[in-house]
């Protein structure tokens, strides 16, 4: 899950973000003849950086969700 905040105030816009990056990894496990699926968070880092500046044409982009697209990471 992330956090990202856009606020415009009279004197700019400020963007924040949380860092953490996380997956959720599923694993099934039988027991008595049932069929349990197992969810685990784990942490993969907190120091991204979800937030940056285009400055030749003056934007600020924040990213969440999927960090890895076409088997490219991105940020």
């Amino acid at each position: 899950m992330s956090l990202v905040v856009t606020v415009f105030v009279p004197s700019g816009i400020v963007m924040a973000a949380d860092s953490r990056v996380s997956i959720v990894t599923q694993e099934k496990k039988e027991a008595d003849g049932s069929t349990v699926i197992v969810e685990n968070a784990v942490v993969l880092s907190d120091n991204a950086n979800k937030v940056g500046a285009l400055t030749k044409v003056r934007v600020g982009v924040a990213t969440f969700g999927a960090s890895i697209v076409n088997n490219v990471p991105i940020g």
